[in-house]
């Protein structure tokens, strides 16, 4: 079959010769990012240390929730070449701290900026190098901490996304969870299509699933560039996709690989390829056949080992790690208020640098709010 050739061909062209020690520090998920990079790096050859609060990978040391990043590694005596922390909403919040201490080579992968970006920002400054699954965000985030951050959007797992060339017995399918946004635009829905909603499904079901969906529908949390927008094209089924901005046209050609709806037109497009079905399968195929070579994550892990591997970016002097932990520790994500320490630290710092940089951050909460003004919220 076509996607496992090419999986199998992707591992061989891309894997390195000279391995990495790397230590992956993430909430460990099966059915989250840090478990589809933690099958990536594996596959590409390179000896892996998982951390997490909570166990369930093979190679797993058990941490804190709030973990002091340095003394770990010192009291498992690990000397790793790279380090990659990979965001994750997983319970317990992880909560990585003196990462700017390392000795090593440090990396972030941050994906929810659409929802983050007011604590993303200001996590930025403690790695070497930082990757943002949304594009939008990746400029103002650059301005704002001084530092180069990369586009590196999400992808599909071959392993899991698979096209069965089974037969297809669902004209459109949808699988999420439902708010009381969603649910009102999916029970409006529902009355001109015949569209099906799913839900509770773990990676593997979702597949099995997407195999049996001609199309599946996807619409997008705050103009994200989600998950379900590789998945279902691995699967093997044609994407009908909100038309969104974060990069989604430099990856994909409506018309040729996906399908573009605007909301307020879903359920025309939604019918119109269940009377036109004959051109579904073009469609579908060129998708498939696009995110099986180039959107898995083995391309994504290894576009970070290759921009990681070049040295250390710029460090900043101890006032601005201080300033950026406030806000950070402070931001509803964490509410980590019991680190007193940095508390302590930043009330010794001058009027005048905390004017400075309450501003700046006024400033990027205000950008946030205007870019969030334009796009349509499921959430």
């Amino acid at each position: 079959m076509f996607c496992k050739d090419a999986y199998k061909n992707q591992i061989l062209n891309l894997y390195i010769c000279t391995r990495m020690d790397i230590v992956l520090l993430a909430n460990y998920n099966t059915s989250s990012l840090s478990g589809y990079v933690y099958r990536a790096l594996q596959g590409l050859g390179h000896r892996v240390t998982f951390v997490s609060p909570q166990g369930g990978a093979g190679n797993m040391l058990l941490c804190e929730a709030v973990v002091n990043v340095p003394l770990l590694l010192s009291k498992h005596q690990l000397n790793p070449d790279l380090l990659i922390v990979v965001e994750s909403s997983v319970y317990p919040l992880l909560v990585p701290i003196d990462i700017e201490k390392l000795s090593c080579t440090t990396a972030w992968w941050a994906i929810d900026n659409h929802v983050n970006y007011r604590w993303h920002k200001e996590f930025a400054v403690f790695f070497d190098y930082v990757f943002f699954a949304q594009k939008d965000f990746t400029q103002p985030a650059s301005q704002y901490s001084g530092k180069n951050i990369s586009w590196l959007p999400l992808a599909c797992d071959p392993s899991i996304h698979i096209n069965k060339h089974a037969e297809r017995t669902v004209d459109c399918g949808f699988v999420g969870n439902m708010n009381k946004y969603r649910q009102r635009y999916f029970d409006q829905l529902k009355t001109h299509t015949n569209i099906q909603i799913v839900n509770g499904l773990n990676p593997y079901q979702m597949a099995d699933y997407y195999n049996t969906c001609k199309s599946v529908f996807n619409i997008s949390m705050r103009g994200d560039l989600n998950m379900r927008t590789f998945e279902a094209m691995a699967c093997g089924s044609l994407l009908i996709t909100q038309d969104i901005e974060n990069g989604l046209r430099d990856l994909f050609e409506p018309g040729k690989n996906i399908v573009l709806h605007h909301l307020t037109n879903a359920a025309d497009i939604i019918n119109y390829y269940q009377k036109k079905s004959e051109e579904i399968a073009p469609i579908a195929q060129a998708g498939y056949e696009l995110v099986s070579k180039e959107h898995t994550y083995t391309n994504r892990v290894q576009t970070m080992i290759d921009k990681a591997g070049g040295g250390k970016q710029n460090k900043f002097e101890k006032d601005i790690y201080t300033i950026r932990k406030h806000y950070m520790f402070n931001h509803r994500h964490y509410k980590t208020y019991n680190l007193a320490a940095y508390h302590i630290s930043y009330k010794n710092l001058s009027i005048i640098k905390k004017i400075k940089y309450s501003i700046r951050y006024l400033w990027a909460y205000i950008w946030q709010k205007r870019y969030l003004m334009g796009v349509k919220k499921f959430g």
